[in-house]
């Protein structure tokens, strides 16, 4: 008899994960996060880093190139994309200009975190 799928094995413990992973997240308290903002923020993560053995154990991390050590420039992010996708929601990005001093404007990349049946509208 063929082993059960993941998600039907492990529902509670990936809600688990997937829980602490969005409280990771929400450092801001609105589920948005900006890319330079994200990069300097090495504890952040190294904390989603360590989510990594945990998701192989209990979802099906084949659609996960991060938690399978295939190389990834930015392996959180991909980490991320999955564990969304997986339970529904969506992570919506952006071109955003930061006005630094003397008029500089840098550019980066604003990411938001939607819940499904959530009726936000990302504009």
């Amino acid at each position: 008899m063929p082993d059960k799928l993941k998600s039907v094995k492990y529902p509670q413990q990936q809600r688990d994960i997937f829980n602490r992973l969005l409280e990771i997240l929400n450092y801001n308290g609105n589920h948005t996060f900006l890319l330079t903002d994200f990069e300097k923020r090495e504890g952040l993560q190294h904390a989603i880093l360590e989510l990594s053995p945990e998701i192989r154990k209990y979802y099906s991390a084949s659609g996960c190139a991060a938690v399978n050590g295939i190389g990834n420039v930015r392996p959180c992010l991909c980490i991320i994309r999955y564990l969304l996708r997986f339970h529904n929601w969506s992570l919506f990005s952006k071109q955003y200009y930061l006005r630094g001093e003397n008029e500089n404007c840098e550019k980066t990349i604003k990411y938001t975190i939607i819940g499904p049946g959530s009726g936000v509208t990302v504009v």
